[in-house]
C-alpha cells in the first residue's frame, strides 16, 4: 500500500471521515467536517511518523512502501586534516580558506 493510501484509510479508521483534498469513494468516505481537522491532523502526522519508524512501534497496520519520490543512498562522512599537503598537487590557496573534496 503506498503512503497517500496509507493516510487516506488510517484517516478514515481513526476520524471516520478523511480530509477534503485526500482520494476518497464518495459514496463510503464522507469529508469531514472543520471540527475534526485536529483529528485529520493527528491521524496524518501518525501515518508519517510510522513511515519512518523502522521498529514498527507505530501500528497503522498499512505497511507503507514508500513514495516513489523518495530516494535513500547510504552515506558516510569523514574529516580530517592534510599534514603533507605538499604532496598534494593543489594550489596552497586551497587549504584553510575552502573545503576540497578528494576521492
Amino acid at each position: 500500500m503506498y503512503f497517500s493510501d496509507c493516510t487516506v484509510f488510517f484517516t478514515f479508521q481513526t476520524c471516520g471521515c478523511v480530509a477534503y483534498y485526500m482520494p476518497r469513494n464518495p459514496n463510503e468516505m464522507p469529508i469531514c467536517a472543520p471540527e475534526k481537522s485536529h483529528c485529520v491532523d493527528e491521524a496524518v502526522t501518525i501515518v508519517e511518523e510510522a513511515a519512518y519508524d523502522d521498529n514498527h512501534e507505530i501500528n497503522t497496520q498499512c505497511r507503507c512502501l514508500p513514495a516513489c519520490t523518495d530516494m535513500e543512498f547510504p552515506h558516510e562522512n569523514s574529516v580530517s586534516r592534510v599534514k603533507k599537503s605538499d604532496m598534494l598537487s593543489l594550489p596552497p590557496t586551497v587549504f584553510g580558506k575552502n573545503i576540497y573534496i578528494l576521492f
